[in-house]
């Protein structure tokens, strides 16, 4: 993985992960927002930015081995992980694996917990699956996936369909939640569920925010990560 680090080089360390589809770049601002006081690790996930993805589909749990190796490279033992929607599912699966040291924990409209009405998706993929058999062509998919080639496309077929509840619940560290509250993504009732399912973990709903309320109230965000961290 491709990575930036800036901020005060004696700072405690903070590692940020960008959501699907974005890059390093969409997470300077909280970047920026820290590095006078803590030393940052931002880096572009496999397939996205400068990283290239490999020639194989990956799991949540690739990503993850991926940011442990970038911040054994830099000497990284323990950290603050920040993670924006898929960020999030990766920030989730690092706390549960342990092997980088989780000290503190953000969620943004973090991704990884079973939808509602995932009864009435599995229907649906039973019936792309019979018209495929029968004509060639199913139904057809989300933009985020249509838009996808190569192995990218089982990549994301493997992350969307991990859920991370027993990985959550491993999670023995502090951890703030920060949701907007008109998220459609990844709605509110996802970060409440984060919050039962995280011991000591706190919530808080932005009103007039969406799925990336970090952009939508940027000071209030930084506000709350600010204070949680220091």
């Amino acid at each position: 993985m491709k990575y930036t680090v800036s901020g005060r080089e004696t700072g405690e360390w903070v590692v940020i992960l960008h959501g699907w589809g974005a890059t390093k770049e969409a997470m300077m601002p909280i970047g920026r927002g820290l590095e006078n006081d803590w030393r940052v690790l931002i880096p572009d996930m496999y397939g996205f930015g400068e990283t290239p993805h490999p020639p194989r589909a990956l799991t949540v749990e690739d990503y993850a081995e991926g940011v442990e190796k970038i911040a054994m490279l830099e000497n990284v033992t323990e950290a603050v992980v920040i993670g924006h929607s898929f960020g999030g599912r990766v920030a989730v699966k690092l706390a549960a694996r342990g092997k980088l040291k989780v000290k503190r924990l953000v969620l943004i409209d973090a991704a990884g917990l079973k939808p509602r009405g995932a009864f009435f998706r599995a229907i649906r993929v039973k019936v792309h699956k019979i018209l495929k058999k029968l004509s060639g062509r199913g139904l057809k998919g989300s933009a985020d996936f249509e838009a996808l080639e190569g192995y990218k496309k089982f990549t994301f077929i493997n992350v969307v369909n991990e859920y991370l509840t027993g990985d959550a619940r491993k999670i023995n560290t502090e951890a703030l939640l920060i949701w907007g509250a008109l998220d459609r993504d990844t709605p509110p009732y996802m970060g409440r569920r984060y919050r039962r399912l995280i011991s000591g973990s706190v919530l808080y709903v932005l009103r007039g925010a969406g799925h990336f309320s970090y952009a939508d109230k940027s000071e209030e965000t930084l506000s709350l990560i600010r204070a949680y961290i220091a």
